[in-house]
C-alpha cells in the first residue's frame, strides 16, 4: 500500500518536476544519464494504443495466455491466428471451438514441416478437433512458418514471441504487443492473406493416416502439458 501510495505521489508532481528531483531523495546513487530514461513529453501521444504483455515461470499469473483467452472469447467477426506451435489447453480449445460455433471466422495457420514430430502429431489431433466445430486450419507449405499473430475482428491484434502452447504459456519467458488500432490489424490481415497462398487447407476427413501415427498422436495428446 505504502508503495502504492509512493508512486501516486510521484505521478501525482510529474508535471512540476524532473524525474531526478523527483527520485533523488531517497535510495541508491542515480546515474548522470537518467533524463534520457524520462524525457520530458512536449508533445501530446499520438499513434496507436499498445499494451505490452510479458509472462514467465516467475509470476504466477499467465498473463499472455489470459490475453490470448479473453481475446478468442471477444471476438465477433474473425479471428486469424498464426502459430508454429499449436497445443492449446483444454479451455483454450473450447474457447476456439466455441469462438466458431457462435459464427466467428476461425482460421489457424499451422507449418506443415515443424522442428518437432511431438508437437506436429499433438497439433494433428488439435486441427481435427477445431475443425469439427467449424475452424479452418491451413498448413503452410515447405517452410517452417515461425510467425506468431492472432488478429481479432477489424481493430485488435497480437505479435510477439509466445505460440500457442503450454511452454510458451507457462514455462518460458514470453512478450507480445497488444495493438488496438485499426491500420495495424490490415496491415497484419494482409501478412495473414500472403501465409494464405502458400498454405493448403487441412481436412480432417481426407487425412489418412495409419494406426501407429493415430496413437502417437493421442500420446502426444497426452503429453501436450509438457510440450
Amino acid at each position: 500500500m505504502v508503495h502504492q501510495e509512493h508512486h501516486a505521489a510521484l505521478r501525482a508532481e510529474a508535471g512540476e518536476r524532473t524525474a531526478k528531483e523527483l527520485l533523488s531523495g531517497e535510495g541508491p546513487e542515480l546515474p548522470d544519464d537518467l533524463e534520457a530514461w524520462f524525457p520530458a513529453l512536449d508533445e501530446p501521444a499520438s499513434g496507436p494504443w499498445v499494451q505490452v504483455v510479458d509472462s514467465g515461470p516467475d509470476e504466477e499469473v499467465a498473463d499472455i495466455r489470459n490475453l490470448y483467452f479473453a481475446a478468442i472469447n471477444e471476438a465477433r467477426r474473425r479471428l486469424w491466428i498464426t502459430t508454429p506451435y499449436f497445443v492449446p489447453d483444454e479451455p483454450m480449445l473450447t474457447a476456439l471451438r466455441t469462438a466458431a460455433a457462435r459464427g466467428v471466422d476461425v482460421r489457424v495457420i499451422l507449418p506443415e514441416e515443424n522442428d518437432s514430430m511431438l508437437v506436429k502429431a499433438a497439433a494433428r489431433i488439435y486441427s481435427e478437433t477445431i475443425a469439427e466445430a467449424g475452424a479452418e486450419v491451413f498448413m503452410f507449405q515447405r517452410l517452417m512458418n515461425h510467425s506468431k499473430t492472432m488478429v481479432v475482428d477489424d481493430t485488435f491484434a497480437i505479435v510477439g514471441t509466445a505460440n500457442m502452447d503450454n511452454r510458451s504459456f507457462q514455462l518460458n519467458f514470453e512478450v507480445v504487443a497488444a495493438v488496438w488500432d485499426e491500420d495495424t490489424n490490415r496491415r497484419l490481415a494482409t501478412f495473414f492473406e500472403n501465409d494464405l497462398a502458400r498454405s493448403v487447407r487441412f481436412d480432417p476427413e481426407r487425412e489418412d493416416i495409419g494406426v501407429v501415427e493415430r496413437l502417437w498422436s493421442n500420446t502426444a495428446r497426452l503429453l501436450s502439458p509438457l510440450l
